[in-house]
Order: structure tokens, then C-alpha cells, then sequence
């Protein structure tokens, strides 16, 4: 296991809707988009006091709706050295946060950069130009890109006519995301020099090798336990000199 990936976390608390689900899909699921943030002092006490112990790196997923919001949020994590590094979410499915473009996310990266010097990961949003995104977070500071973020998805309850989550959108995960992910790393990988971790819809290490023959450096699993059972199983024999590539969970 590379680093465990916990959040995201805004500044303030606050709620995106009910939290209903998830909904099985075809090939997937859709889940809430985060209904409950708790909020910077809560996940302090809830969170990350809980993993001053981790046996490996705690890496801190952090959403913002503008640069000096970011700003001020990670100055509030600076103080916990237990927190390894630190991921930028930028776009969410349900649209809490404007649609990011270049410029955008050249800002929000640029404000992260100056209130920490831990690693600083960037997770790209599935719309738009993404290769343009990743270019601009790259120039700008981050020493790692993610790609990508949950892809946005609706189901309607049929028998009750109405939509089958509280949050109405939701983020889809699983099988069904996965050539869409691996396209948007190819494309990544061919943009940027900084390493790109894989993500999206991987379920197991074949899956995850799809993500490493496409240029990324690691990859990153929803589920915990498929994260071990993947890094498990990509781990080199022992007497082999090669190193197994980082896996992530969160």
C-alpha cells in the first residue's frame, strides 16, 4: 500500500443533500456525492486523530470552491505531521464547484503551493480538456496528478417517478468507467512529465495493469481491501530487484 487517501474535506461543514444510495448500475454504481463534509475541525478529531498510527502515508483529500478558501484550509491541516500529503479534488459531480478550466485550476494549485511544501497531488476532473488542466496544475506546482475524478451520473427511481438519490447526481464508479478513465490517462501521460496515478473503475490487478501499460505510475482503488489484494498481488517476487508500483486507496 502506497498511501491511504482520506476525504475529501472542505473548511467549512456543510451538506450536499440526502444520502441515499448507492444505486447499482449496468457495469457500476452511483453513490451521493459526499451528502455530509464535516468540516475542517471535525475531520481533525474524527480522521486524522484516528490515523496518527497508519502503517503507511495519509494523504489528505481537499475541496474548495476558490483559491483562498484552499488556501486557508490546508494552512488548518499544516499543523498535523501526520498528514503526508495533500490531494486538491478539482470539479465535483453534483457541481458544487464551478467548472474547471486551465485558468481555474492554475489558481487553486498555485494558492495550494504556496501554503504547504508536503507533496501535493491533483485529482483532474473527467470533463473538458483535461491534458489543458494537467498542464496548468503541473506548471504550477503539483507533484503528482490523478486521473481522474468520479464521472457524473443520474438513475431515476421508476416505480416512485423520481430521481433514485437525495443528491440527484451522483458519482459512478466501476467497470463501466474504465476505458473512459484509461483514455484520459493516455492522454495525461502524453501532457505532463510529473507522475500520474491511475483511477477509475479499477477492481483488480489486471485492471490495474491496463493503467500502468498506459503510462501511469500508480493507481488508486476505492476499497480498501482491493487495494491490498492488488498491491498483493503486482508485488515483485522477493529476490527480485524491481519495486512494485505505488497503490492507493481513498
Amino acid at each position: 500500500m502506497g498511501a491511504v487517501c482520506v476525504g475529501p474535506v472542505s473548511l467549512r461543514p456543510r451538506s450536499r443533500g440526502s444520502a441515499t444510495g448507492p444505486v447499482v448500475t449496468p457495469s457500476g454504481t452511483l453513490a451521493s456525492c459526499g451528502a455530509v463534509d464535516v468540516g475542517l475541525e471535525q475531520f481533525i478529531e474524527a480522521v486524522l486523530v484516528s490515523l496518527q498510527r497508519a502503517p503507511c502515508a495519509v494523504v489528505a483529500r481537499v475541496f474548495a470552491t476558490c483559491p483562498e478558501e484552499l488556501r486557508a484550509l490546508i494552512s488548518g491541516l499544516e499543523r498535523w505531521e501526520r498528514v503526508d500529503g495533500l490531494e486538491i479534488e478539482l470539479g465535483s459531480p453534483d457541481g458544487a464547484q464551478p467548472g474547471i478550466n486551465p485558468l481555474l485550476a492554475a489558481r487553486m494549485v498555485a494558492a495550494a503551493r504556496r501554503a504547504t511544501r508536503r507533496p501535493l497531488l491533483v485529482e483532474l476532473p473527467p470533463d473538458g480538456d483535461v491534458s489543458a488542466v494537467a498542464r496548468a496544475a503541473e506548471e504550477e506546482g503539483a507533484d503528482a496528478l490523478v486521473a481522474v475524478g468520479p464521472f457524473a451520473g443520474v438513475a431515476f427511481d421508476t416505480a416512485a417517478r423520481r430521481p433514485a438519490l437525495g443528491t440527484v447526481i451522483g458519482a459512478l464508479s466501476g467497470p463501466a468507467i474504465r476505458p473512459l478513465a484509461l483514455r484520459r490517462v493516455l492522454s495525461v501521460v502524453r501532457s505532463v512529465r510529473v507522475p500520474v496515478v491511475g483511477a477509475g473503475g479499477i477492481e483488480s490487478s489486471e485492471d490495474a495493469r491496463e493503467f500502468l501499460l498506459a503510462g501511469a505510475s500508480a493507481v488508486r482503488t476505492d476499497c480498501l481491501f482491493t487495494a491490498a489484494r492488488i498491491a498483493r498481488e503486482l508485488s515483485p517476487p522477493a529476490d527480485s530487484p524491481a519495486r512494485p508500483p505505488p497503490v492507493l486507496c481513498g
